[in-house]
C-alpha cells in the first residue's frame, strides 16, 4: 500500500496494535483517525500522538457504528484507508454455567462491526486515490486456542472473509490481512494473568514488522516467517500444533 499521505481511520485505535499502528502512520505523513470505546484512553492517546483526530465509538453497538460513518462522511471525505482492528478476547468454557451471552459482543466487535463499516464506507474509500482496506486477524484464527473459542472462531470467519473481499474488490481496493502472533498488548488481561502468560513480542516491535512488509506490498502480513509456516502446514500439523498449545 501507499504509505503517506492518505486519509486513514484505524478501529481500536487508542491502545495496542492499533496505537502503535497510528503512532506510525502519523509518522509517515497521513491523516489518522482513531475510534474506542473508552473517552480516558482516546483522551491518553490524543495527549500523546497530539495530531490524531479522535472518535469515541463502540463498534459492537449499531447506532454508534452508524454515527462513526456520518462523521467519516462529513468531517473526512477524503478517507481512503480502513483499519479494522478493534478486537477482544475472553476466556468462555462451555462447562461452566454462565447465564448471559455477553461473551457474544466478541462476534460483534470482532467480525459484524468490520463487515458493516466495509460496507458502509466503501463507497467513500473508492471515491479517493489509494483505496485500501486493512483487517486485523490473528494466528488463532489458524491455530484456535480452546479456551478462547469464540475469539479465535471471529479471527478465523476475518480470515476467510478477508480472502473472498479481496477477490470481489481485486479491481478496485487493496485488501490486506495483518494476522499477528501472540503481542505483549492489553488484550485480554484477566486471561493472560490467569495463564501465566508471558509475551516476549513487543507491540512496537511487532508493528514495525508490520510497516515493514506494508512496504513490499504484501496483501497477508505475518510476524517474521510465520505465513509461511502456516501455508506449509498439513492437516497433520495443525491438529498437532493445537493439541501442543491446548494440553500444556
Amino acid at each position: 500500500m501507499k504509505l503517506n499521505n492518505n486519509t486513514i481511520l484505524i478501529t481500536g485505535g487508542s491502545k495496542g496494535i492499533g496505537f502503535e499502528m497510528a503512532k506510525k502512520f502519523l509518522q509517515l505523513n497521513n491523516k489518522v483517525i482513531i475510534c474506542g470505546r473508552s473517552e480516558s484512553a482516546l483522551k491518553s492517546a490524543k495527549n500523546e500522538l497530539k495530531d490524531v483526530y479522535t472518535i469515541k465509538c463502540d463498534i459492537s453497538n449499531s447506532n454508534d457504528r452508524k454515527e462513526l460513518v456520518e462523521t467519516i462522511k462529513k468531517e473526512f471525505p477524503s478517507l481512503n484507508v480502513l483499519v479494522n482492528n478493534a478486537g477482544i478476547q475472553r476466556d468462555v468454557n462451555f462447562n461452566s454455567n454462565f447465564d448471559d451471552l455477553h461473551n457474544l459482543d466478541e462476534i460483534s466487535i470482532n467480525f459484524e462491526g468490520p463487515i458493516f463499516l466495509i460496507k458502509e464506507l466503501l463507497p467513500l474509500i473508492k471515491e479517493n486515490n489509494n483505496p485500501c482496506i486493512i483487517n486485523v486477524s490473528s494466528q488463532l484464527g489458524f491455530f484456535p486456542m480452546a479456551k478462547m473459542p469464540i475469539y479465535s472462531a471471529t479471527k478465523a470467519a476475518m480470515h476467510s472473509f478477508t480472502k473472498s473481499l479481496r477477490h470481489q474488490l481485486k479491481d478496485s481496493v487493496e485488501v490486506i490481512e495483518i494476522i499477528p502472533p501472540a503481542v505483549d498488548t492489553n488484550l485480554n488481561p484477566e486471561g493472560r494473568k490467569k495463564g501465566n502468560f508471558k509475551f516476549d513480542l513487543k507491540t512496537p516491535e511487532y508493528v514495525e514488522d508490520v510497516f515493514e512488509k506494508l512496504k513490499e506490498e504484501l496483501l497477508e502480513i505475518c510476524y517474521k516467517d510465520n505465513l509461511e509456516n502456516i501455508n506449509n502446514s498439513t492437516k497433520k500439523d495443525i491438529d498437532s500444533i493445537f493439541e501442543k498449545m491446548n494440553n500444556r
